[in-house]
């Protein structure tokens, strides 16, 4: 038995020996403890076989997928529960198909289509609780055998499905209704997740009573087959993501959605109406270009990200339009490119929003020179509980910063604009154009209450992203540590953004505030192209 297996077998036996303790079961308790002896263990499958059926099954599926194939073929035991393994996650990763064991393209989706056949054959009548299917390396993949592979697996009892095709398939793949629309198999699903294929349901769909999460990415579904899908599935929908779906013109839900939570809407060009009607709506996101959005019970909404790339003035509008789709919104986050900034005070408040995040996108060399920073400040205004502020700007096209060349009296101030509880402050892409240091200047004498001052003179708000706004948000795992290549133009400007900040910044931070300014550093410079 490999050293893998072993290890995780090793913590499995630890998890059901803690949840057996003090129940009585005494001579598997002790069963338990000699196989946790590495000598025994050691000599193979032998010790684990004498397990009961009950318990080595669980063992084996704490196991991930390529181990559990594995242990099967060293014990008796492992084989039997591998039979009956009820999780299936199936893609080039959990199979082990990668570039440099088989090379090409077309022999990874040879031996993936060849593996995910062999082992859902094994597994025909085994209820299946989980299972997910990535093929978007299989361009060609005959639609018989996603058929078959679905038609036998979608059974009563299962929980999860998940099917990723690829988008380069000369025919799009009809996902097949029929396999949901037994009401014994669909009432089961708490999660499915489609990508890459036309869904067309009808009618016929059966009731999905139980299904929580719903997420659909480069789908071909129009509004009647979505209207059909929402109708069958209203009951206990938490979480609703849509992306990249091209027929789609208008999300309106059918049904009041009592539980749902969570809602995404992504890219989807389209749209011009989303409706939303879910009383537990906690978290909306937006990405696309302006649309008419309806919330009929903005009550519980707290978090709302609005991402535009067109026209200009999204900023402002999308800013004013929060008053009616969430006036207690308490974390928001704008995205758009092309604004232009002209803001006079705004009249609407928001009394609950703590935490902001504004994001400027690569703008074209003609249209950057109108966007003022400065007019940011009105946003920050109308929101008096504010804590924490993000501006990332990527600066990638802006071309025409230089070295601030002025005097101290020649910089705007807006001292009628207070931020009594703002404590945290980031901008990535700080650069020297005058509006960006008058900004930054401005938080520093009207912000008594700031704690933390970061500013990051790279390219892009991607770059090195190790902020507290990170650490409190995503896992250690995913924020981005390492540093992206950076242009000799880049380098320069980056320069130019420190000396700005050396001038007119540092020397007026208190000493209560936690003040950085992040430059390049030497993995930057070695990795300089032009």
């Amino acid at each position: 038995m490999s050293s893998t297996v072993l290890s995780w077998a090793h913590d499995a036996i630890g998890r059901i020996k803690k949840i057996l303790l003090g129940q009585g079961f005494q001579q598997l308790k002790q069963l338990l403890q000699v196989c946790q002896q590495s000598d025994t263990v050691s000599q193979g499958g032998l010790v684990l076989d004498e397990l009961p059926q009950d318990i080595l099954h669980h063992i084996h599926s704490l196991l991930p997928l390529r181990d559990a194939a594995r242990a099967a073929c060293v014990s008796h035991g492992f084989l039997h529960s591998w039979r009956c393994y009820s999780s299936l996650t199936l893609n080039t990763q959990t199979l082990g198909l990668t570039h440099e064991k088989l090379g090409s393209e077309k022999e990874i989706e040879i031996h993936l289509i060849d593996k995910v056949d062999r082992i859902l054959n094994n597994h025909r009548g085994v209820a299946l609780k989980t299972l997910k299917l990535d093929l978007f390396p299989c361009d060609s993949i005959s639609a018989s055998y996603l058929d078959r592979w679905l038609q036998t697996s979608v059974k009563p009892g299962i929980e999860e499905v998940s099917l990723v095709v690829s988008t380069f398939m000369e025919k799009d793949y009809d996902f097949p209704c029929s396999v949901l629309s037994d009401d014994t198999a669909a009432r089961s699903i708490q999660s499915l997740h489609l990508y890459g294929c036309a869904f067309h349901p009808t009618v016929t769909l059966g009731w999905l009573r139980r299904l929580q999460i719903l997420c659909l990415y480069f789908l071909k579904i129009n509004d009647e087959g979505l209207g059909h899908l929402l109708s069958k599935s209203f009951a206990c929908l938490e979480q609703l993501e849509i992306g990249y779906c091209q027929e789609i013109t208008c999300l309106k839900m059918p049904f009041k959605l009592q539980k749902l939570m969570f809602l995404s809407v992504k890219s989807c060009p389209m749209i011009r109406l989303v409706e939303i009607n879910a009383p537990k709506l906690s978290s909306f996101k937006y990405e696309g270009t302006q649309v008419e959005i309806n919330v009929i019970d903005s009550t519980r909404l707290k978090d709302v990200q609005m991402s535009h790339t067109k026209p200009f003035g999204v900023l402002s509008s999308a800013y004013a339009k929060l008053t009616s789709i969430a006036p207690n919104v308490g974390s928001l986050t704008l995205c758009c490119s092309n604004e232009n900034f002209n803001t006079p005070m705004l009249a609407v408040k928001f009394l609950h929003l703590k935490k902001m995040d504004i994001r400027l996108l690569r703008s074209s060399l003609a249209l950057w020179p109108i966007c003022d920073l400065f007019s940011l400040i009105p946003y920050l205004h109308a929101a008096p509980a504010l804590e924490s502020f993000i501006l990332r700007v990527d600066k990638a096209g802006a071309g025409h910063d230089s070295v601030v060349a002025v005097g101290d009296d020649e910089l705007r101030r807006k001292p009628e604009c207070r931020h009594d509880r703002l404590r945290r402050v980031m901008v990535t892409g700080f650069c020297s154009t005058i509006s960006m240091v008058e900004f930054t200047r401005h938080i520093l004498e009207h912000a008594p209450s700031l704690e933390l001052l970061k500013l990051d003179t790279t390219i892009s708000c991607r770059r090195r992203f190790q902020t507290w706004h990170a650490i409190e948000e995503y896992p250690a795992s995913q924020v981005i540590r390492g540093c992206w290549p950076m242009c000799t133009a880049a380098l320069a400007k980056a320069q130019r953004a420190t000396e700005a900040a050396s001038r007119y910044i540092e020397g007026r931070v208190p000493s209560a505030v936690e003040y950085t300014i992040l430059k390049p550093c030497i993995q930057c410079i070695k990795q300089t192209r032009d």
